[in-house]
């Protein structure tokens, strides 16, 4: 096993704390949750105070203040008008000596209930200073700069920042460390009055409204976003922050001192001021509406929803940066005084508290995990750097295709070439093992190729069984059925996709596939590859397996290996439902799953019904084997920050119910499976500590981890990319002493980007397996994702239960899954699409009971009991 030394991103904090602080509880609960307010209440507060706070007292922006010296419990009027008085209660709650401080960094300071107020006042004195001078939030998990950014359009700018989050400030063994990393975001430039650029080809569209899709799209755009109001030349502009918009707001009607009158009317009178009365206008809060034409975008506002698909590769492009360019950039940052954008040397705040930072990144080293051979039919290969090739090779269980038809989704398609490429597409998939038995014959009998020319998309699918050559009532009911469907889309790609995915899982159950014009036309022989891989798997085949290292494939043999995940809305979206996914394996070689989805109530992280889903699974299980597992290993997809506590009591107990749900005349005397349970996610990760004054299990914290590793310079040649080689481990040095976790970057990384490591905490291990153990279990599960000849970054049942499952549901009489329920987020297309999401003023309980009603609908699960 090959040792390596990397650098991260991280810089050691070389001088702690020598003074004293003070913790302390402030504000009414009614402000705390309204930080820019509460940020302005403290500030006063100090200013109108000085012989109180002085040196300056730290905020958090929650309900903690930190103070070089103990401030008397005292009640505060905090006045900024006649009308506008707040009161702040202070009292104090604990002190933070250097001991304290120095306790973070031993085995048992880890675990100690009182260390995280330790982290966060080391975390709130760090990032004080590029806060205030970046002119970001003084809690800010980020700032941005505008030097070197790129116009996106439509209002926004790329800009790059850096990271700096509320737990940066990592204690190890023996050391703290601050983790920088690179990030970027779309911002608003402010220059487009309207914020609207992207609607302005179509005038009438917004004076008139009458394409609704459109209009849906600037209402979920532009809400949030904050305009600065400004009615005359001169006067003070007011920033409001949108919650709707309104059409044609000059006629939009409201009374006034009892008496109705319109916005056009009133802006006459009132200010003497003439509008569009057919422009739509903005609503901020509940019932003000301002005329567009008065609003202007607020300049430097970050743009948090998802971007439109158009802005979305420009700011991709703009993020990728090489893993030598982002480690000097950051470097830079931290080191050079001359750019003054961390600058940690010339901070008061850390002056004042005798901290200083070193210049130079953390060097650590770790070591390189062999990665598995692939197997296929009876011949096997390795894997290099990461890949390996399908030339030559039958896949392991290649399934049959008993009929099957392409239909043709685009009216200006090259029907030589869609048959051109459909005959390659077929020697490809026979020459890898998969049986094509015969192909539908077009509808006038006279070739290989469905076409048709129907303008309207909506209208395209549901016309294919009457494009299909036989009478309906004629036809026999398993017909529709019988066969793979093969479909080429046009440039309308994202509704096509969603209605033949609608149209095949829900209202036929035919397994489909589907791919965009000019992807398939350069007749290439790696994506016809790619197009079998996804079409064996979802007819029922396997396409590679692999052999397990060590002796992990005894221990496979009884194992079921599941993945867990929760898919969240979108940046922006709140009514949306959040979508839950687990998948388990059901054969040794974690190759066949079966798969259970929910629904529940947006942005909630802990997974409802898991206890159902297991038992389910674990019943699947015994259908396959006729025995049951005596040992689970579950991967659990990161969870948001502050539910990790939840996590160890709601889902490690829902397991241990699935347990004990289980019949006693299936199950031998005494069992009781073996649980490890790990949290994995290339974005989260966790500190520990006991709470046993809450909960009798662990408290944990998580955060989005930042943690990047970066070759050195005699090893940042070996691949193109520049990143470390795939199966790079870290378990050490970096990680904290409360708990077993390590950092794998399982996947070999692409040209000009910086790839994160996947982090795994292990929560639960009754199986004691080594950590060297799960190490190469989890690599090797990384190598068994069946759409790719590659590693993927995280092991493949958490991917299945993240993207989606090729239909791995082999288990013919024993299964609960609904066609319509696909894991998480390929289970947002089977929603109705007369829902219409992206009308953010549905209720949260009203969008819940629309996607349940429509899945209740759509489709029926097979119904199985054990006796």
């Amino acid at each position: 096993m090959e040792k390596r030394n990397v650098y991260t991103n991280s810089f050691e904090i070389t001088r702690l704390p020598g003074n004293n602080f003070f913790h302390h509880h402030e504000i009414d609960p009614e402000i705390g949750h309204r930080r820019r307010l509460a940020f302005r209440i403290i500030e006063k507060m100090q200013q109108d105070n000085p012989a109180v706070f002085n040196p300056r007292a730290l905020y958090d922006g929650r309900s903690n203040i930190f103070a070089p010296r103990e401030i008397p419990m005292s009640n505060f009027d905090v006045q900024f008008s006649p009308r506008r008085v707040y009161k702040v209660n202070i009292r104090s709650v604990a002190e933070i000596s250097p001991q304290r401080v120095q306790h973070l960094i031993s085995p048992q300071g880890a675990k100690d209930p009182t260390a995280l107020m330790a982290v966060n006042l080391l975390q709130i004195i760090v990032q004080q200073a590029p806060n205030l001078r970046h002119q970001a939030p003084l809690d800010s998990k980020s700032f941005y700069i505008q030097a070197g950014s790129r116009e996106l359009g439509q209002g926004l700018q790329a800009w790059r920042g850096y990271f700096q989050y509320v737990r940066s400030v990592r204690p190890v063994i023996g050391r703290l460390l601050i983790n920088i990393d690179v990030c970027n975001t779309a911002i608003a430039t402010g220059r487009d009055r309207y914020g609207i650029s992207r609607f302005q080809k179509s005038p009438q569209l917004l004076r008139l409204g009458r394409e609704q899709a459109e209009w849906r799209n600037l209402r979920a755009f532009l809400k949030s976003i904050e305009v600065s109001i400004s009615i005359n030349r001169g006067d003070k502009p007011r920033v409001k922050k949108i919650s709707d918009l309104i059409l044609q707001a000059g006629h939009h009607e409201f009374e006034i001192n009892g008496a109705p009158t319109t916005v056009q009317t009133y802006y006459q009178q009132r200010y003497n001021r003439s509008i569009k009365p057919e422009l739509f206008g903005i609503r901020s809060g509940k019932d003000s509406v301002f005329p567009a034409e008065l609003c202007t975008v607020v300049p430097g506002q970050a743009y948090k929803k998802k971007l439109p698909p158009e802005l979305q590769d420009t700011l991709v492009k703009f993020a990728t940066q090489r893993p030598s360019d982002r480690l000097q950039q950051i470097k830079d940052a931290v080191g050079d005084s001359s750019k003054q954008i961390f600058d940690y040397k010339n901070s008061d705040f850390m002056r004042e508290a005798g901290i200083s930072v070193s210049v130079n990144p953390v060097e650590i080293s770790g070591h390189v995990l062999m990665p598995p051979t692939i197997r296929y039919g009876d011949s096997t290969l390795n894997v290099n750097r990461g890949a390996w090739n399908l030339i030559g090779r039958r896949f392991s269980s290649p399934s049959r295709i008993s009929s099957w038809a392409v239909i043709v989704l685009d009216q200006h398609a090259n029907l030589d070439l869609v048959e051109q490429f459909t005959r390659k597409l077929v020697e490809h998939m026979e020459r890898l093992g998969i049986c094509m038995a015969f192909i539908l014959l077009h509808r006038y009998g006279v070739a290989h190729i469905l076409h048709f020319l129907v303008i309207n998309p909506d209208q395209r699918i549901p016309h294919f069984e009457q494009g299909s050559g036989q009478d309906p009532a004629k036809r026999p009911s398993t017909w529709i059925k019988a066969y793979h469907l093969h479909c080429d889309a046009s440039e309308e790609s994202s509704s096509i996709y969603t209605q033949v995915k609608q149209w095949g899982n829900i209202l036929n159950m035919v397994p489909t596939q589907c791919l965009r014009a000019g992807k398939w036309s350069g007749l290439n022989d790696q994506y016809c590859g790619n197009i079998a891989l996804k079409v064996n798997a979802k007819i029922g085949g396997i396409n590679s397996t692999v052999q397990w290292p060590g002796g992990m494939g005894n221990f496979l043999q009884q194992t079921m290996v599941v993945g867990a995940d929760v898919g969240h809305p979108g940046p922006g979206n709140t009514v949306r439902p959040s979508l839950t996914g687990v998948v388990a394996s059901v054969n040794a070689d974690a190759t066949i799953y079966t798969a259970f989805s929910n629904i529940q109530e947006p942005r909630r992280e802990i997974i409802d019904k898991l206890d159902d889903m297991m038992f389910k699974s674990l019943k699947d299980y015994y259908e396959f084997n006729k025995k049951l597992p005596s040992n689970i290993v579950f991967y659990r997809d990161g969870v948001s920050e502050g539910e990790y506590d939840e996590v160890g009591r709601y889902e490690i107990t829902a397991v241990e119910e699935a347990i004990k749900k289980v019949p006693d005349n299936i199950k031998p005397p005494g069992w009781v499976p073996k649980l490890t349970f790990i949290v994995v996610g290339k974005r989260y990760t966790v500190f520990f500590s006991h709470s046993p004054q809450r909960y009798s299990l662990a408290h944990i914290i998580i955060y989005r981890h930042h943690i990047r590793f970066f070759p050195m310079r005699d090893h940042q040649n070996e691949l193109k990319s520049g990143n470390c080689p795939a199966g790079f481990a870290v378990d050490d040095q970096i990680t904290n002493a409360a708990y077993p976790d390590f950092y794998l970057l399982s996947h070999a990384g692409i040209q000009g980007s910086t790839q994160p490591p996947a982090h795994y905490v292990v929560l639960r291990n009754d199986n004691n397996l080594p950590m060297r153990n799960l190490q190469e279990l989890s690599f090797a599960l990384c190598h068994v994702y069946a759409s790719a000849t590659r590693s993927v970054s995280i092991p493949a049942p958490v991917y299945y239960a993240d993207v989606g499952a090729p239909l791995f549901i082999h288990v013919p009489l024993c299964i609960d899954f609904k066609p319509h329920q696909r894991v998480c987020s390929r289970a947002e297309i089977h929603f109705n699409p007369t829902l219409n999401y992206a009308d953010e003023l549905v209720t949260t309980a009203t969008a819940v009971a629309r996607a349940r009603s429509s899945t209740s609908r759509r489709g029926s699960a097979v119904s199985w009991k054990l006796n």
